[in-house]
């Protein structure tokens, strides 16, 4: 998804396998977890994402499709 200015653009895609199970990504570290939220805080100049599979396995760009062939585009109406 993308908002720009008054309109919304969404980019349909498919993902060929969801990762189920994550672990924390490298400079960030666990404050808490309360049932199934995690309070994660990233160390400074961590960069990167704060979680990633636990398996190391990340999908490749291939695995990542569009389901349709244009994006859909969403004008803003009413108040501004």
């Amino acid at each position: 998804m993308r908002f720009e200015g008054g309109q919304l653009t969404i980019y349909p895609l498919k993902l060929d396998k969801v990762c189920r199970h994550w672990k924390l990504g490298e400079g960030v570290r666990q404050l808490a977890k309360v049932s199934n939220t995690w309070r994660v805080r990233a160390q400074p100049g961590a960069s990167g994402p704060r979680f990633v599979p636990a398996d190391g396995q990340v999908s490749p760009p291939e695995a990542v499709r569009m389901i349709e062939e244009k994006a859909i585009i969403i004008q803003r109406q009413g108040a501004s």
